[in-house]
């Protein structure tokens, strides 16, 4: 899967998961039959908003009850990767469990041209927010246009 806007290409990388409404569907299907434990933790993905302004590439991701010590992030040869934890409760034993819980992990493929020093990340209400500066000549440049 990738986005393409205004010439810039962003591609996200395989998260190891398969589609999450078939899992759903699944789900669905299989219970009466298989039956879930009611403790069973499924994989988590988290659900990405990607945007480009002049000057930065704009990143947020869903993270819903996950602890800032439990998100880490690196670049490493231009692929931005993001793990982040939400631990399975154990203090309580469920009668029922929808929510999951677990591992989350992008893989995101970054254009060459960004500022790699100045990348800054911040989580908030459940939400990862991650700014990427374009490196300077990769900015749009704005040309004044006066009247004569």
């Amino acid at each position: 899967m990738s986005t393409v806007r205004n010439g810039s290409r962003f591609t996200l990388l395989p998260m190891g998961t398969w589609n999450p409404e078939l899992g759903t569907l699944m789900d669905h299907v299989l219970q009466p039959v298989l039956g879930r434990s009611p403790n069973q933790t499924c994989d988590m993905t988290a659900p990405l908003s990607i945007w480009e302004t002049d000057t930065h590439y704009h990143f947020e991701m869903d993270l819903p009850g996950v602890e800032l010590s439990s998100v880490d992030m690196k670049l490493e040869k231009g692929v931005l990767h993001i793990v982040a934890n939400r631990p399975v409760r154990a203090d309580v034993e469920f009668i029922r469990q929808e929510r999951c819980f677990g591992k989350i992990e992008r893989l995101i493929s970054l254009p060459d041209r960004i500022d790699e020093e100045k990348i800054e990340a911040s989580l908030s209400d459940g939400v990862l927010s991650i700014q990427v500066p374009k490196a300077p000549e990769a900015q749009v440049k704005k040309i004044q246009v006066r009247f004569k």
